[in-house]
Order: C-alpha cells, then structure tokens, then sequence
C-alpha cells in the first residue's frame, strides 16, 4: 500500500525512534490530523517485564518524568496483555489488576467527569494454545465493557491469518515482524498503531455526530443525584446490584467531597519513589546510584548493573550469597506503605532466591523501640518469562509521621543473585 504518512519501514531504526507503536501512533495523529504540528505526545510510560500490577504502581504514585507530571495524561492506553497471559493467577488479573490499572488511571484527574479516557489495548496474538488467547480477550472485554471503555483488539485483526497459516513462517514473520512467540516484532507494533488509529478516527468521528462515544455519563440523565459512571468501582465476585449501588455511590460521594475541598492540584503521595523506566529518567546505573545517594547507609554485594535496553537491564542487583544493604528515609509526609518492584523470573540464578525485607520506624519525638516487622520476597517463578512484580508492605505500627526514621534492611538469605528495581515509600 501507499505509505502517505512518510513512515519509516519495518526494519528501519535510528535510536528507535518511531519503532514502538506508541511513537508510530503520536505520528500518525500529528501528520494526519495537524499538519505535522507537535499537537498530540505519546508518551510510553511501560517498561520492560511490566504487567498490568506494575502498571497500577506507576499510574498510583505517579512514577512519570517531570513533563508528564506537569501535563498528566488525557488519555491512557492499556497495553499489558502479553505480560498479563502469563500470570497464573487469572483471577487476580481480571478482579484486581485490571481494575485497579483503570483506577489509578482515572484518579490522575480524580475531579475530571470526563477525562481521562483509559482505552485497552488487546494487542497479544497468542501462544501455543488459542484458548489462552480466548482467555485474555474476554477478561479485556469484560472489564473494558464494565467501565464502558474504548476496547481495542488487534488481536481480532490478526488471528484468522495467524491461526489459518502457523505453519507459513515466511507470512508469520511479515505479519509480526519476528517469529511466533511472547513478545512480538516490528509488525504488530505498526499494525497496533493502525488499528488503534482507525478506532480513535472511528470514535471521533462517532462522537461530533452524537456526542456519547466519549463520555463517561451517568446511570440516569435526568438525576443529578446519580452516581456518576466515572467513579464505579470494581465488579466483585456474587455481588448483588444493591451492593453495588450502595458502594457506587459511597464512593461517588467520598470523591465528590474531596474535590469540592481541593483548591489546587493533587499533592505529592510518596516520600521516596523511584523505578527503572524512560519515562521517569532512571535508565542506567548512573542514575540508580543518585537515587540512593543519601538514603543507602550499607551496602554489601549489591551495585547498580544492567543496560537500559540489552539484557540484563538496568537494576539493582545482589551478586553474591548474603548480599545486604540498608536505607534511611526521613519521612516528608505521612508514609504507611512501602512497595518494593523485584524480579521473578525461571532462569537458573533465580531458583530458590529468597529476600527478607526487616522494617523499623523511629518516631521523632523519640521514646520507645522502634517499631519493627519482617517480610520475605522469592525470586523465582516457573513461568517461562521473566517480570517485575511489586510487593506492597503496610510499615509497622501503622506507618510513620512526617519527620519520623524509616529504616530498610534488606538481605538475600537464600541465593546469590537478586534484582531490585525501584522501590517507593508513600501514602496508600
């Protein structure tokens, strides 16, 4: 076909730029709808070995580079379905990953009725058995139906060549971009953008002829009272309507009174976050090391290693048996979670790793031990993939107050080889 958009081809790469679909996207809507006029940022706020949980923790403590925090989003497009088909626990996915992605990315503009618009992105063309793939989609649809989201399946676009020519390698290869297997090629990143090109033409267009594409709404137009759509919350397991009415609106009226207070932007929830991503620019081990500059009070067996795009990628790892190291956090404002993004993964130096993780917080006001509480964090998984999982621990004693010590211990008991890659101390 007729490359008008001036598109670079498949193979062609100059610092990746317009290789991933999210940049091929930002092209196509500022060459087609603005002139080529920077109107419209794509900005990838994923990360390599990042399912739908990790996305959660990004879009919750607003792990972003400083221009994305000062304009946040006013669209968010899931894209976690390839990392999310391998996680064994289906139902964890579907009942709380996913909707807990659409929450966090609906509250960056908790006060917004309209915006921003979160759309999914079923871009996962399968593996060896179609049925998984079938199991994947309709948790997309279901939830994406329930939150009267835009759904978007490349899938659907693909699977009948796919599936009708397995065994044509030569037409596989053109289609994906690469070989049959989790993460796909240069074909299905262009197709992606193609498809979710035509579905926001498509709904936009849908949108000025009747105005409700669009919109959230609400359950009643001709009561103010209603609930409104944007603010539903999680379908849940035998719920009846009535709980669920009753929930909706209690928490409909919980936001509404919260931004009926708020008289400037949201403030900041974390006393101490970060995490190996592009968007938050900490891409290589220079970087990491300044993020523990001034926190990490010991240190023994673990350094800032890895590359921001080969394998292994930029962390923060154990490399020997007993590797420890410890952080100081004054609290900047109420903290009672921390959350620490670890690796899983099937390979042979993961097997039988294991990280205690000892936490202390000291009251400024001094009097009294330190409270104190231990968790423990494997490394290993039997699923053919490696990701990055975060483990959220409530902090003793019910958290600390702004200006209290918050103390880290961490050990690898089990093992010699361990990654870390980010951790974030915050409010919720």
């Amino acid at each position: 076909g007729e490359n008008n958009f001036g598109l670079k081809t498949p193979f062609w790469s100059n610092k990746n730029l317009l290789c991933a679909w999210s940049s091929r996207l930002e092209y196509m809507f500022n060459h087609a709808l603005f002139e080529g006029k920077e109107v419209v940022k794509v900005s990838n706020l994923a990360s390599g070995g990042a399912a739908s949980e990790v996305g959660k923790v990004v879009m919750e403590y607003r792990l972003f580079s400083e221009d994305v925090k000062k304009l946040l989003p006013h669209v968010v497009i899931w894209a976690h379905a390839a990392n999310d088909s391998q996680e064994r626990d289906k139902s964890a996915v579907e009942y709380n990953h996913l909707p807990g992605l659409v929450h966090a990315s609906r509250n960056l503009r908790k006060c917004d009725k309209e915006l921003p618009l979160v759309v999914m992105l079923d871009d996962w063309y399968g593996g060896d058995r179609y049925t998984d793939t079938l199991a994947l989609s309709s948790m997309v649809y279901k939830v994406s139906s329930w939150y009267r989201l835009m759904g978007v399946s490349h899938y659907n676009v693909l699977k009948d060549k796919l599936n009708g020519n397995f065994d044509n390698d030569t037409l596989v290869t053109h289609l994906t971009g690469g070989i049959w297997n989790l993460h796909p090629g240069m074909g299905v990143h262009i197709g992606a953008a193609w498809t979710l090109f035509f579905n926001f033409l498509k709904a936009f267009t849908e949108t000025c002829e009747d105005g409700s594409t669009l919109r959230y709404g609400t359950m009643g137009k001709d009561n103010n009272d209603a609930p409104h759509t944007k603010h539903l919350g999680s379908y849940q397991r035998e719920e009846t309507v009535a709980s669920l009415n009753e929930r909706w609106k209690r928490d409909s009226d919980t936001i509404k009174k919260e931004c009926s207070e708020r008289t400037e932007g949201p403030s900041e929830v974390c006393t101490y976050a970060w995490m190996v991503n592009p968007m938050t620019g900490i891409t290589n081990t220079h970087h990491v090391d300044q993020m523990l500059k001034g926190v990490l009070v010991h240190n023994d067996g673990w350094k800032a290693a890895g590359k921001p795009v080969r394998q292994p990628r930029t962390g923060w790892y154990a490399q020997k048996a007993k590797a420890e190291f410890s952080l100081k956090i004054v609290a900047s404002l109420e903290t009672k979670y921390i959350t620490l993004m670890t690796m899983k993964s099937y390979g042979p130096n993961f097997k039988d790793t294991n990280l205690r993780v000892v936490l202390r917080v000291a009251s400024e006001a001094g009097g009294g031990e330190p409270k104190v509480s231990e968790h423990s964090i494997s490394g290993f998984h039997e699923m053919p993939t490696s990701i990055h999982i975060p483990h959220k621990f409530e902090l003793p004693g019910g958290g600390a107050n702004k200006g209290d010590t918050i103390l880290v211990g961490v050990t690898l008991v089990s093992g010699a080889y361990f990654k870390v890659n980010g951790i974030a101390l915050c409010t919720f």
